[in-house]
């Protein structure tokens, strides 16, 4: 585990920034070191020791540093030379006395080596070289790569002088540690800081500010690729800051100008920051990435400006995204850093079956049923274990204080896999309790020891195993999957009871895992609750699951020949998270991605750009919620909704128009996101158009009547019919399943106050949480569904107040305070977005009902190659013997069937009609037929 695992980001841009009042941070008074502050001028006190940062560029440090290099090299460069020009004398001569003696038996016989010959005294001398060269390299390694070890071992040795950041004259009288971050710094970071002092030059400023070191890290490799990643070009990012750096410029007032440039406190902030954001990451180096972080996520107090942030804002760049988009950058350095580390330890971590004190035995059997994670780890194949510093911490210090094993509970996908390698890794580091040091962290592969071996030999396998880790004494098992081990041999042995007595007698240690399913169903009521410590293991936020998917996205670039970008991963996680259940993060958010570059990479070839609308489409399709930007013609029919409802629903304008404006603030993303889309209760006479209002919905926003789910609330009149809505007994419930199966739909209840009063409260939640538990304890979400709740009570108070010209306005206060009590309680009602009432259809609504259901017989007959028509007066005698006012417009489907369907099926029976015939019915319904020419 990094030894300042306690070191957060919140923590470092929280310590105090210092500056010596005498000498106002410069460092020097009358061309001398200040003698205050000992010429440090700034500086950040945190966790006990002072940070600085002694040199910044200017360009007489620039020309010494690369001369200084240049020598550097050009003494490594003779180095090389001469040893090798000393192996090859030796070998000319090897080669001559070859010739002369026809065989090299010679270089077997002391003679040869010892006889004081000037060209073996060469070779000699060029081996020296080589070890001299060696020595150079690794000393200038050592010399860039210890700013941990060396701020650690001052924490470590000194101690903390908490409570004395009074300012840098207390902290040195007090004789505090002082860090020079300088010499840390990365070459590429001082070739930065080196443009950015001639960007200060070119754009004639007299000071350099952060704004000048962003423009110096903005052709670095990784802070460009870390913008192509946002979607950002360097190229405008550039020309922004340019702006920034012009109107800098003519702000400067003329107090602040001299005759040379110098270095302005915040920018000497932003470096000391960046310092400390480099050792919280526990970096070897301070590269570009801690730079531009600390340069953009800082606030600068002194002078009261701060341009950067402009330029961030201006590309939608929030701290949280800055935040997120950093660590992404810092993995490969993560990376690169534990490579190195690895390497390092991985010669001296045993992987084979003996330990460090050679004291181990061999274990056959159990290599060949188990995974070696600690060789692995060694070896390098495990990505780094991100944001799971305080669980690994939990389960050490269970081993370390209650000398128990542990039992990580969490569902699948969340990453107990990930936090066993991330032991794994701090196993090979020995950064762990001494109890498990010097061992190896083998993965017992319990499929495999199931299906080896007959039902009944599996507890003896299991015991031959146990015994084979006990005499090694240098293992530490992981049982994935513990619940396997309940009852599966059919035999007469516990498998889990073999485990359990071994941990109880301290044999091994043991991490299982399982799932809080299988936890409470096989494990929580046996002995595994005192034998192990159970740990649970939560499901992360949002950004801490994107910068987990950041960490593994190099893997899936190589995998898929793909290229992700920010906002991909981003909504990745934001909308599995949001509309996929029944999965868990990362897991599912993973799943999203690579199916995303498989589909990407077939229409667009290797190497594709991954964009967050790329994966909006890709979750949309699994579950037909509209995630992509809107296009020109959704976003007119979603303007026009009204228009297109009208089409099949007839009056009923105030529904129609709270439905419409519903749809759009979804579509716009301007509702609450834990609640469902819309929810309506529809209340009225029979066949005004209720349900037949939902029908048009669903046609018009989801693209057909199929994706509207009804249910008939008359079936569900008894308190047992919640168990059929909701499930029970490991089956699931009528409604809950469709929600699950199809999330993004419309849920039509039909005469809703014939449902019995419990079935109501189950709308309670639904209505307020867009959520439901199921009868099998799995949540439901309901938040992507539109639901619709048509009603008949108050019906014939309606009729009967419509027709003595009652106001609408009198007629809905009296259902919500009188006629709608009777049925529903106030706390359910309020529950919904809009209560409608419906208005009794007038003549003039049937006539053009009728006109819709005619249109519908005309479409059913051109599929014949037969065209009706229908007189004027024909139509307004079916409105006729259609209208009736308790009934609504559901007579007039019946008088339609009788008088025009019926008579066109004896038509078509009796061949008086054909093909390309016109039928036209008049008054009367009397019908005539245009025969069509035949050949």
């Amino acid at each position: 585990m990094a030894d300042n695992k306690n070191f957060t980001q919140e923590t470092w841009q929280s310590a105090p920034f210092l500056w010596c009042e005498h000498c106002m941070g410069s460092g020097q008074v009358n061309s001398k070191p200040c003698p205050e502050c000992q010429g440090i001028g700034v500086g950040v006190f945190y966790q006990g020791i002072l940070f600085h940062w002694s040199k910044v560029y200017n360009s007489l440090l620039g020309k010494l540093k690369k001369f200084n290099l240049f020598i550097y090299r050009l003494i490594n460069i003779i180095l090389i030379l001469l040893a090798v020009a000393a192996f090859g004398l030796l070998a000319w001569h090897i080669y001559s006395l070859f010739l002369l003696e026809a065989n090299l038996w010679f270089l077997l016989e002391s003679r040869f080596w010892l006889n004081g010959d000037w060209f073996v005294m060469g070779f000699a001398s060029g081996g020296l070289l080589l070890c001299f060269f060696a020595y150079r390299v690794m000393m200038y390694g050592e010399i860039k790569s210890n700013l941990q070890r060396l701020a650690t071992k001052n924490l470590k040795d000194k101690g903390a002088a908490a409570g004395l950041a009074q300012g840098l004259s207390e902290l040195l009288r007090a004789k505090v540690p002082v860090i020079d971050l300088y010499p840390y710094a990365h070459d590429e970071l001082l070739v930065s800081l080196e443009r950015s002092w001639d960007l200060a030059l070119s754009s004639k400023s007299q000071e350099v500010t952060p704004l000048h070191l962003l423009g110096g890290l903005l052709d670095a490799d990784e802070i460009r690729l870390l913008l192509m990643r946002l979607g950002i070009s360097p190229a405008d990012f550039g020309n922004k800051l340019v702006k920034a750096l012009i109107l800098q410029t003519r702000n400067e007032v003329d107090a602040q100008k001299g005759e040379t440039l110098t270095w302005n406190l915040n920018l000497r902030k932003a470096l000391i920051y960046a310092g400390l954001d480099a050792w919280s990451s526990n970096f070897r180096q301070i590269g570009e990435v801690n730079a531009f972080y600390s340069v953009g996520s800082l606030d600068y107090t002194v002078n009261q400006y701060n341009l950067v942030k402009d330029i961030l804002e201006e590309f939608k760049i929030s701290p949280n995204i800055l935040k997120n988009i950093i660590e992404w950058g810092k993995i490969k350095q993560r990376l690169r850093d534990n490579l190195e580390l690895f390497q390092d330890l991985a010669r001296l971590k045993p992987t084979g079956n003996m330990n460090r004190a050679m004291t181990s035995l061999a274990t056959p059997l159990l290599n060949s049923l188990s995974h070696d994670y600690t060789r692995s780890a060694s070896y390098g194949h495990f990505l780094p274990c991100l944001n799971r510093d305080k669980e690994i911490e939990d389960i050490l210090q269970s081993i370390e204080s209650t000398q128990q094993s542990v039992l990580l509970v969490g569902h699948n996908g969340i990453g107990k896999t990930s936090i066993i390698e991330g032991i794994a890794q701090l196993m090979v580091m020995e950064k762990v309790p001494l109890q498990i040091q010097d061992k190896r962290l083998l993965v017992l592969d319990l499929p495999t020891l199931m299906s080896s071996v007959a039902p009944q030999e599996v507890a003896q396998v299991l015991q031959q195993l146990i015994q084979e880790i006990g005499q090694s004494k240098n293992i530490v098992l992981v049982l994935e999957n513990l619940e396997m081990l309940v009852n599966n041999t059919g035999g007469t042995f516990n498998l889990l009871e073999v485990i359990l007595q071994a941990l109880e007698n301290r044999v091994f240690y043991c991490i299982a895992t399982t799932t809080p399913q299988a936890y409470v169903e096989f494990l929580e009521n046996s002995k595994v609750p005192q034998v192990l410590s159970v740990l649970q293991i939560q499901e992360l936020d949002i950004d801490s699951n994107i910068q987990i998917i950041e960490g593994q996205s190099g893997y899936l670039e190589n995998k898929h020949q793909v290229f992700f970008t920010y906002d991909a991963i981003a909504k990745a996680v934001k909308f599995s998270d949001e509309y996929i259940y029944d999965q868990y993060l990362p897991a599912k958010a993973i799943k999203v991605l690579e199916s995303a570059a498989l589909a990407v990479k077939q229409q667009r070839g290797s190497n594709a750009i991954i964009l967050g609308e790329d994966i909006a489409k890709e979750i949309s399709s699994k579950t037909g919620i509209p995630l992509t930007q809107l296009t020109q013609n959704e976003a007119e029919k979603l303007l026009n909704l009204e228009k297109e409802i009208h089409k099949r629903v007839i009056g009923q304008e105030e529904a129609v128009e709270m439905v419409s404006s519903s749809l759009r603030r979804a579509r716009a993303e301007l509702r609450d996101t834990n609640r469902p889309i819309a929810n309506f209760l529809f209340v009225g006479p029979t066949g005004v158009g209720k349900t037949e209002l939902a029908k048009a919905v669903s046609e018009v926003y989801f693209g057909n009547e199929e994706a509207m789910i009804r249910f008939d609330m008359s079936e569900y009149q008894d308190k047992a019919s919640i168990a059929r809505l909701i499930g029970q007994n490991k089956e699931g419930g009528l409604l809950t399943e469709a929600v699950r199966r199809k999330p993004f739909a419309l849920l039509l209840f039909d005469e809703l106050e014939k449902a019995h009063p419990d079935i109501l409260n189950l709308f309670l939640q639904i209505l307020d949480d867009g959520r439901l538990t199921d009868g099998l304890g799995r949540t439901v979400d309901f938040s992507n569904s539109i639901i619709i709740a048509t009603s008949n009570a108050g019906a014939k108070y309606i009729q009967g107040a419509i027709s003595q010209n009652v106001s609408m306005e009198e007629i809905k206060e009296h259902l919500l305070k009188v006629e709608l009590q009777n049925y529903y309680r106030p706390e359910f009602l309020n529950r919904f977005d809009g209560i409608i009432t419906f208005k009794p259809l007038s003549p003039d609504n049937i006539l053009a009902i009728t006109r819709l259901l005619l249109i519908k017989v005309q479409k059913r007959l051109q599929a014949k190659q037969i065209t009706v028509d229908f007189s004027d007066e024909f139509i307004r005698e079916l409105a006729v013997q259609g209208f009736d006012p308790l009934f609504g417009a559901r007579p007039l489907k019946r008088v339609i069937q009788n008088k025009v369907d019926d008579s066109l099926a004896n038509y078509l029976l009796s061949a008086k009609i054909k093909a390309r015939d016109k039928v036209i019915f008049e008054t009367g319904g009397q019908i005539r037929v245009e025969e069509a020419r035949r050949l």
